[in-house]
């Protein structure tokens, strides 16, 4: 990860932004002599519906198979697609565009870039004010962000509660999961004391008077959104650590791939026998990874325990891990079968 605050939530909004789950439910009907399913979830997110000649492509994946969405309901988390599915198992909803820069240059790079693409988009402003930490500090540094999580709106023809039901519910869905899973991804950030402010703007621009509301917008597009502003605390990043071959003062860093063979759902890693862990005493954070769909996905977190906390696990899908603090043996279990999977630990050395 580069250690710019820019790439570091660029990185995660384009890889480690996870929108997917388990279908809860499904009805399958017919109108016109044509099939739907309705699908119901436990989030869809920002999910939105196609419009019939409309370029925005407005797509959810059902198990990895694309289909455009005919129309949503936030209120049960359901959402309808042309086709009849009767084992519908699981959704994904594709992760927003993400740029960033200053008002002016990052309106040039939305004009120019394809609406097909855009829609729902996430942009970071610029300035951004960091605070950086001396070298014996658990922290790299603190950066203050505000986010902007955009969507397209009809300015001429729609009223307030339009702007709401079309888009705003929906960002406000995508706002809640992007906190929650800053705040899991604590190999990179350490988000447990952090407070948030959001702030709805049903029609988003630049410049305010009162009693006027915007007056100026500040893209060309006509947009709705949802302001995310908080403080983020950044770590030593641990793809740097381990680039430099573990030799970072302050931290240790160490990758262990395994695999699991037919029948095995178990795994022990001792992470002292290499001889790079030797003070079981220090603190250290973990995350697991399942090879899946040719990428990596984290299965599975270990609590902070830099901040003396103590030391916990937290289960994201399935796989979930005990850690001896004695020796720092790693028993996973849960684990699927002929699977591949990844663990990176990072330990203070003092």
């Amino acid at each position: 990860m580069n250690d710019l605050t820019v790439y570091s939530l660029k990185y995660f909004f384009e890889n480690t932004l996870d929108l997917t789950g388990e279908v809860n439910d499904f009805e399958v009907f017919e109108e016109n002599s044509i099939d739907y399913t309705r699908i119901f979830t436990c989030n869809i997110f920002n999910l939105r519906p196609q419009i019939v000649g409309s370029t925005v492509q407005r797509l959810v994946f059902v198990d990895n198979i694309e289909h455009n969405v005919v129309s949503i309901d936030h209120s049960d988390n359901s959402f309808v697609i042309q086709a009849n599915l009767l084992e519908a198992v699981t959704y994904k909803v594709p992760n927003p565009y993400f740029f960033w820069g200053t008002p002016i240059n990052a309106n040039v790079e939305l004009s120019n870039t394809p609406s097909s693409q855009k829609y729902s988009f996430v942009f970071l402003k610029e300035i951004i004010r960091e605070r950086v930490f001396n070298k014996k500090a658990a922290l790299d540094r603190e950066a203050e962000i505000r986010l902007f999580l955009l969507d397209s709106m009809d300015k001429e023809n729609w009223h307030t509660k339009q702007f709401y039901s079309e888009v705003l519910v929906g960002l406000n869905k995508l706002a809640r999961e992007v906190i929650k899973q800053l705040e899991k991804d604590i190999g990179n950030f350490f988000l447990d004391e952090t407070d948030y402010n959001l702030i709805n703007h049903a029609d988003f621009g630049l410049l305010i008077q009162d009693q006027k509301g915007y007056i100026q917008s500040l893209f060309s597009d006509t947009l709705s959104g949802v302001e995310l502003s908080f403080t983020l605390p950044i770590k030593i990043g641990c793809k740097c650590c381990s680039k430099q071959s573990n030799k970072k003062e302050n931290y240790m860093f160490q990758e262990h791939t395994f695999s699991t063979d037919v029948g095995e759902t178990t795994k022990e890693i001792d992470f002292v026998a290499n001889g790079k862990f030797t003070k079981t005493e220090l603190g250290f954070i973990f995350q697991l990874f399942k090879f899946e769909g040719g990428v990596y996905k984290v299965v599975n977190l270990g609590i902070d325990a830099f901040t003396g906390s103590g030391f916990g696990s937290e289960t994201v899908n399935a796989a979930f891990c005990n850690v001896n603090e004695s020796t720092n043996i790693f028993s996973f279990a849960g684990l699927k079968e002929s699977t591949t999977y990844k663990v990176n630990v990072i330990q203070r050395t003092v």
